[in-house]
């Protein structure tokens, strides 16, 4: 189910490109998308017991994803007002 949901993320976020001319800016947004299939397939599929656990693993996924969200959002915003941005030691 994991697989299906990462390949069905993919395809929407390929025709959300392709067709209707989106723009994807991060990651996380397929990573929030995948968690949201997950959860709307799980839903009755499974037993209470499994069921809760595959919803706490997908929280925890988002959260993460999130995490790395806001510190990858502040880092750009930080590059974006430099006047030269920085390079690395050249």
């Amino acid at each position: 189910m994991g697989l299906t949901a990462i390949c069905w993320a993919i395809w929407r976020t390929i025709n959300s490109i392709c067709f209707d001319h989106k723009r994807v800016k991060y990651p996380t947004e397929i990573v929030c998308m995948i968690c949201s299939f997950i959860v709307y397939w799980v839903v009755g599929l499974f037993k209470e017991e499994v069921e809760t656990q595959i919803i706490q693993g997908v929280d925890t996924v988002k959260a993460a994803a999130l995490f790395f969200h806001r510190k990858d959002v502040k880092k750009q915003a930080h590059e974006d007002r430099q006047l030269v941005p920085y390079v690395g030691s050249l």
